[in-house]
């Protein structure tokens, strides 16, 4: 995969462009979430319905959302690096048309396949290697978890793919004004792992179009997941949480709506130079709690967890995936085992974290468990190389703290 001229790519970057982009994203957001990119000169979205797109100006951007430039219709409160975006509360279907199934084409073969999103679902999602059928078009055994029952299936005709966010849902809260494009992008999103689920038709059935508000998973234990999930699916899309919803949520959390999600940064595309639609999270958790937390103890027993959401353009390749520390001792790598390797400016140095990783959509990756027992204080750098020699990194760092202060 070209990895060394890839790790002096990188060891570039690092030194280089990294602190200028820390420059070139500064400055708040507006009302959008948003700001004008002096790097770049494009109009770049970090919250919102909008959240990691880029467009030739925010005139382009207000054309797309349909709305006049003086009246934002999805406004955002832009909270600061501890703080995550998070979809606006709202009177949730209130003004929406009727919900029609029909305007939601779903289960397509978007890459002409043969095989249609629902048995993509669920050849990704099997445990073990599933078996297709002769012609490859469909999936006709496997092994699946159900994680709202707990209960493993074998035959895929006892299982549902799951809308995360319901369609009628998301119709009702705010995806009644897209376009057909992206109404069927919603429906067949292969990519954000968590917004098709293969699980028992009876869960399904019983979830229908509901909300957690009016819904939550018999599996008691994976209701954390879930309504974490789910803030996912609705954050990534800019769809709307009403009252009952966000009370739902925060019960689940114990928290604020606001620490069901990682901290995120938008991905930056070195080779194009240009913004990326990659996004890349950090998560600091409690191991007794269920929400995010911004601030930990050496003493306390925590899980630090990363996600990857890679372009679209990057899906079905192999990737190369980079963790790198900036602390008041110096820059490291992060190794496979989790330990800190010092990057001194010698390429061998720069190990990634994981290796000739096959993604075919998000992924999450535990980086530790467990208590450090000493202060942290860095800024991580999230980056991924392709076998096609692509290379996309973190457009700002992800602030980590494990201190007593």
């Amino acid at each position: 995969m070209g990895r060394y001229l890839r790790f002096w790519k990188f060891l570039t970057i690092l030194i280089i462009v990294f602190p200028a982009l820390a420059c070139a994203h500064g400055g708040g957001l507006d009302s959008y979430g948003c700001h004008n990119q002096t790097a770049t000169g494009t109009y770049h979205c970090h919250q919102g319905r909008f959240a990691g797109r880029s467009f030739p100006s925010k005139d382009a951007m207000l054309r797309e959302l349909g709305s006049s430039p003086t009246t934002p219709t999805t406004p955002t409160s832009p909270t600061g690096p501890t703080s995550p975006s998070n979809p606006t509360t709202g009177d949730k279907g209130a003004v929406s048309p009727p919900y029609d199934r029909d305007l939601y084409r779903h289960w397509v073969d978007a890459d002409s396949n043969c095989r249609n999103a629902r048995h993509e679902v669920l050849l990704i999602e099997s445990i073990v290697p599933a078996t297709l059928s002769a012609d490859g078009c469909t999936v006709v055994a496997g092994l699946w978890l159900d994680p709202y029952t707990g209960v493993n299936y074998t035959d895929p005709s006892d299982l549902d793919i799951d809308h995360m966010v319901p369609l009628q849902e998301a119709h009702n809260s705010g995806a009644y004004s897209w376009d057909a494009g992206r109404r069927e992008a919603f429906a067949n999103d292969l990519v954000l792992s968590k917004a098709l689920i293969a699980v028992s038709a009876s869960a399904n059935r019983s979830k229908g179009a509901r909300d957690p508000a009016e819904w939550l998973p018999t599996n008691a234990s994976h209701r954390c997941d879930y309504v974490k999930n789910w803030m996912e699916v609705k954050r990534r899309y800019g769809l709307e949480i009403d009252s009952a919803e966000r009370e739902a949520i925060e019960a689940v959390l114990g928290a604020p709506i606001s620490a069901g999600s990682r901290l995120e940064s938008a991905g930056w595309d070195e080779i194009k130079r240009q913004s990326s639609s990659a996004v890349f999270g950090l998560g600091v958790r409690k191991l007794s709690q269920c929400a995010y937390s911004s601030q930990v103890s050496p003493s306390d027993q925590i899980q630090i967890t990363v996600s990857v959401l890679p372009d679209r353009a990057h899906i079905g390749q192999r990737f190369d995936i980079f963790l790198v520390a900036d602390i008041p001792a110096g820059l490291f790598s992060i190794d496979p085992a989790g330990r800190f390797t010092p990057f001194n400016g010698d390429v061998a140095s720069l190990v990634p974290f994981q290796d000739d990783v096959y993604l075919r959509q998000s992924q999450e990756v535990s980086v530790f468990t467990g208590a450090l027992n000493d202060e942290l204080v860095m800024n991580l750098f999230i980056g991924y190389a392709t076998e096609g020699g692509d290379f996309v990194y973190t457009g700002a760092p992800l602030p980590l703290r494990v201190t007593d202060n």
